[in-house]
């Protein structure tokens, strides 16, 4: 199966090459500019071609469906950016082909492509982190548990690890002799990210005891802080006072100290209620002065 995909490949670059020596003045630098327009050319092609299925064909079956999970998804572009890699895929495959693969040009576009493509798939997975974080908080039953740092922790483990990926194409080493390198700077790593780490093991702690949810009412005097809790991410509690100004606190700040916490239930009131009572209240009394 995998020669028959490098066959294919192989056959479509040759008819490319072919094309461009019809268009070229029979010299070498004239043959790639006029294959590097063509790839270029069928890149933006397919480009427009996706964008167009998502917004004309799969768009209107996504907003008939009863699910929405499919909307947070496209909200939040996650199809578009699963597409986006189509072009960013023939661009890896045929541009670098235009040079000879020992010259400076060939590496050179190489990494481009390559840096280009784990840009676009960490920002394909961002997306289908937010938009899981979007159908988390669509649950009702599950929108006062703090999912939010849980996510954080992950896009910020994502982004880590994409970071290095594209550091160590650049350089041409292998991104695991990079990661083996960052444990002799472990010390320095921990002091930089060190509120990140606490607040990623406390919201941990956090959630496994069901210490704080969403809508409490927590106080916390070191902080000034004594109202609703309204955002847990990765690094802060958001809390909003009684007076309407906003505090934040580290979330390992709660576990450490001793905030108290109480749980605090809205009614809602029908305000037709007591026009109703009043009415009731009047067919009584015209009642009792009939008797």
């Amino acid at each position: 199966m995998q020669n028959d995909d490098m066959g294919m490949l192989e056959s479509i670059e040759k008819i490319l090459h072919d094309v461009a020596d019809l268009f070229s003045a029979n010299t070498e630098a004239g043959h790639n500019v006029v294959y590097v327009i063509l790839i270029v050319l069928i890149a933006i092609l397919c480009d427009v071609l996706c964008k167009l299925l998502i917004n004309r064909l799969l768009l209107p079956i996504i907003r008939r469906t009863k699910f929405e999970w499919d909307d947070h998804l496209y909200d939040k572009k996650v199809v578009s950016r699963l597409a986006a890699l189509a072009p960013a895929f023939i661009l890896y495959a045929f541009l670098p082909s235009a040079f000879d693969i020992e010259s400076s040009w060939y590496i050179l576009i190489d990494r481009i492509c390559k840096v280009y493509i784990i840009a676009l798939i960490l920002r394909f997975l961002n997306g289908v982190l937010n938009a899981f974080l979007d159908i988390f908080n669509g649950k009702e039953s599950l929108r006062h548990y703090p999912i939010k740092g849980g996510v954080q922790t992950i896009q910020v483990i994502l982004f880590s690890i994409g970071f290095i990926s594209i550091i160590g194409t650049i350089i041409d080493q292998s991104p695991a002799r990079l990661f083996a390198g960052l444990g002799a700077s472990a010390a320095i790593l921990m002091l930089i990210f060190r509120d990140t780490i606490l607040g990623f093991v406390a919201g941990i702690q956090l959630s496994a005891n069901n210490m704080l949810h969403k809508g409490d009412w927590i106080t916390a005097p070191a902080y000034n802080a004594n109202g609703i809790v309204q955002d847990v991410t990765l690094n802060t509690v958001k809390v909003l006072n009684f007076d309407n100004t906003t505090t934040t606190i580290p979330p390992y700040a709660l576990v450490v100290g001793n905030p108290s916490r109480q749980i605090i239930q809205l009614n809602t009131i029908q305000m037709a209620l007591p026009h109703r009572l009043r009415q009731h209240t009047k067919k009584v009394a015209d009642s009792h002065r009939r008797l």
